[in-house]
């Protein structure tokens, strides 16, 4: 029993490798035209790989420098319909899918999600609110700065460095 529990473990860990590297094959070269070319069209996410691509398309997002290449980029998301993906995972009970849609709601600069967003950033879960408070920043300084300057002096859990960080 213990042999055909290790097997299937090898059998299902080689497949999530086959279809992230599938994945990867498949979106590498669109992120990387969207820099330099914004996309019309894009195949569609499977509902399994939509984590994956919120992981990669972030990554993608802060690895570069300069308004003009993320423009592309976030083109590229919201026609793959990302920004609906992530503002489902808003409300999801996972913690990684909804730090995963503060993220990405913030790169893409999704004004509807603002409301949302500040009842995040409000949250008893200092990491949460944190990221949450960094997207109202990424979406709006100005208005996020009037927000979010009341709560600093009275969150104790959020930690001075990543408060400077966010500033």
């Amino acid at each position: 029993a213990l042999l055909a529990g290790v097997v299937a473990l090898h059998f299902a860990k080689t497949l999530q490798l086959r279809r992230r590297n599938q994945f990867h094959a498949t979106w590498r070269p669109l992120l990387v035209q969207s820099l330099t070319d914004s996309p019309q069209s894009v195949p569609p996410v499977r509902a399994r790989d939509i984590l994956n691509f919120l992981f990669y398309w972030n990554y993608f997002h802060e690895s570069l420098l300069g308004e003009d290449k993320i423009v592309g980029l976030n083109q590229l998301a919201r026609l793959a319909g990302m920004d609906r993906a992530a503002k489902r995972f808003l409300k999801a009970n996972g913690l990684r899918k909804r730090l995963m849609a503060i993220i990405t709601l913030g790169h893409l600069k999704e004004r509807s999600a603002w409301g949302d967003l500040a009842a995040l950033a409000q949250s008893a879960h200092p990491i949460v609110s944190l990221s949450a408070a960094r997207a109202l920043m990424d979406i709006d300084p100005k208005a996020a700065l009037a927000l979010i300057t009341p709560w600093i002096g009275a969150r104790a859990d959020w930690s001075p460095p990543r408060v400077a960080a966010l500033l």
